[in-house]
């Protein structure tokens, strides 16, 4: 046998694929499920068109939180947990696919699709907790609250009215309060949540440039506004920049455990409003010019906003307060451009995205002064008790 041969008979197996793989693979599901609730609300950016866009996305993203924690302690393993996921998938993409009025009017099937959504999640902790009677005091009782929610789901596809809003309202409250005899945080992998919301914003921020891209291909060349593709890349990259310089340093908090998993929820909601608000510059339709339209960019950046000030407060490090502050500042000069904006001046969707990176980029720079934190201890796995 040669020398290069022995080398490669002595080689180690490779290792087996890890959790990550398995996890962004999930993943792909809920970027193809943002891009088609983003295009929806692209051609409807009524109010009602706004709530609508709000209750589907909170109706994925607590499905994505819940299955995510429920990760953190279990291995994807065997052949029945991994169709489970799959088939959440699937449903996940069917619920947002219905939500799409535009057209034609599926949505009831909305709420049965999310109620499948809910029975398959409840399977998976029945599971979990069936292997693993251990995981109790995590997630004892979640099974139940997945199921109460379901429930609810039968009248809400049945109400025309914007009564459906109550059932929708109480389930999605269901699935996110502490169940009985259950604590989401005890032992969690603290490394692993701060990993995984970070892929999960990466997300966020990605679809805002694959929503340009959509429109870049859909509208004819000589007609786009090529000035509005380095005004994205700018607010695109201020946002990564704040994010990931406020808060993987610092690592998942010690306490306020829920308010750091929950602060995200608007800062992914205003991500995704906000790569509506930037597509819409490519091209002179008659709103571009309508001052109204500010609202587009600067109040869904107003909830980012708010969601990093919330996650600096859960993190409540000395550094992380004063960064609170320079965001609350930086939420308050949106809220004042677009008053401005709106009954003042006459503006348009560019000078708006102007703006707008203007006060990002100011925030960005205040932020950076301050320096980073260090990733401390809690970082790893934590103990809520």
């Amino acid at each position: 046998m040669s020398t290069s041969a022995a080398r490669e008979t002595a080689r180690p197996a490779p290792p087996s694929p890890p959790q990550s793989w398995l996890e962004l693979f999930y993943d792909l599901a809920f970027v193809a499920a943002i891009v088609v609730l983003s295009g929806t609300y692209s051609k409807d950016t009524s109010w009602s068109g706004a709530i609508w866009l709000a209750v589907v996305f909170s109706a994925m993203w607590v499905t994505w939180l819940c299955t995510t924690l429920l990760l953190n302690r279990v291995e994807l393993r065997g052949m029945y947990l991994r169709t489970l996921v799959v088939l959440q998938m699937m449903l996940v993409l069917g619920m947002v696919v219905t939500s799409d009025y535009t057209k034609e009017d599926f949505t009831d099937w909305t709420s049965v699709m999310f109620l499948g959504v809910l029975v398959v999640l409840a399977l998976m902790y029945r599971d979990v907790l069936k292997q693993k009677p251990e995981l109790r005091a995590n997630f004892g009782g979640r099974a139940v609250m997945c199921l109460a929610a379901a429930v609810l789901m039968v009248p809400a596809a049945l109400i025309d009215s914007w009564w459906y809003l109550l059932p929708w309202g109480v389930g999605l409250v269901l699935l996110v309060m502490p169940a009985p005899r259950s604590d989401h945080h005890l032992h969690l992998d603290g490394r692993h949540l701060v990993h995984r919301f970070g892929e999960f914003t990466i997300i966020m921020l990605g679809e805002a440039f694959v929503k340009v891209g959509l429109v870049a291909t859909h509208e004819p060349l000589d007609e786009l506004d090529i000035v509005g593709l380095p005004l994205t890349f700018v607010i695109v990259a201020a946002l990564w920049w704040l994010y990931f310089t406020d808060i993987p340093g610092a690592g998942y908090p010690e306490r306020r455990h829920n308010l750091w998993l929950y602060a995200h929820f608007p800062l992914h909601l205003g991500v995704t409003a906000t790569a509506v608000g930037l597509s819409r510059i490519l091209y002179q339709a008659d709103e571009a010019s309508d001052p109204r339209t500010s609202r587009f960019i600067l109040l869904p950046l107003m909830l980012v906003m708010a969601g990093l000030a919330a996650l600096n407060w859960a993190i409540g490090t000395p550094l992380a307060r004063r960064r609170m502050r320079i965001h609350l500042v930086g939420a308050a000069a949106l809220v004042a451009s677009w008053a401005l904006l709106q009954f003042v001046i006459e503006s348009d969707l560019e000078s708006t995205a102007v703006v707008a990176s203007v006060v990002l980029v100011l925030v960005a720079a205040r932020i950076r002064s301050l320096g980073a934190d260090t990733p401390r201890a809690a970082v790893g796995a934590t103990d809520a008790g």
